[in-house]
């Protein structure tokens, strides 16, 4: 039987999982208390929220449109708009320290 030692890519990939349903979670309660969505409104945003995550995480372009948006649209100032460059430096690096050859997500 082979054992497999999580990574610590795999452990970061879970606690950033969890927060994200944390999030995920606060977000969807913001909506039921503020606006009063019931659940067939709370499930089409998180179903749409998934929906583009999963399109962001495979097109990493999409944050600048979500950047021109929410920032310099409707002037959410408070957000940082997302470097890219940076994320992917971050990416390489966590799979040259975990010995996996880095792939451009």
């Amino acid at each position: 039987m082979k054992a497999r030692i999580p990574t610590k890519y795999d452990k970061f990939l879970t606690l950033q999982r969890e927060e994200i349903a944390r999030i995920n979670k606060i977000w969807l309660f913001a909506l039921y208390e503020t606006y009063g969505f019931g659940n067939e409104r709370l499930r089409k945003v998180y179903e749409e929220v998934c929906r583009l995550s999963e399109k962001a995480f495979d097109i990493p372009e999409i944050w600048y449109h979500v950047d021109q948006l929410l920032i310099n649209k409707y002037d959410m100032a408070f957000f940082e708009p997302e470097d890219l460059k940076e994320r992917e430096d971050a990416l390489r690096q966590i799979h040259k320290e975990n010995g996996r050859k880095w792939r451009c997500y």
